[in-house]
């Protein structure tokens, strides 16, 4: 696991990812290749719910998350982006802060009712 990383106790949803320095808006969190496999259609489908929830869809590719990435959670005012397959900071996330992206914008499969707690929470997050 990434040392700038660890998992701890979420209020968002059981565990999640935090910062143990700062980061730099703009400075690569998570790289795709080393925390995701590529998995076909039909091994998506069957995977069981839980496992499905841990699943994006990018260009026809199922992208099955796993180690530290599974730990991220939604947030509808996320500090964390995706863009060709890695995670940057989407503006300076502090220490002990905790890492979120918008599970919509990396195309989950699975819906779900939002706890992020933020001013503009859509509640109802859609697959």
């Amino acid at each position: 696991m990434d040392p700038d990383l660890e998992i701890r106790k979420s209020n968002i949803n059981g565990t999640g990812v935090f910062a143990t320095k700062g980061i730099k808006k703009g400075e690569m969190i998570l790289d795709w290749k080393d925390v995701s496999d590529i998995i076909t259609k039909e091994q998506f489908q069957n995977l069981s719910l839980e496992e499905k929830k841990h699943v994006s869809v990018n260009n026809d590719e199922y992208i099955l998350f796993k180690g530290v990435a599974r730990h991220v959670n939604h947030s509808c005012d996320p500090n964390m982006i995706g863009k060709d397959k890695k995670d940057f900071a989407k503006k300076d996330i502090n220490k002990g802060e905790e890492i979120t992206v918008d599970y919509e914008l990396e195309n989950n499969q699975v819906p779900f009712t939002c706890n992020c707690q933020s001013k503009n929470c859509k509640k109802i997050i859609s697959a």
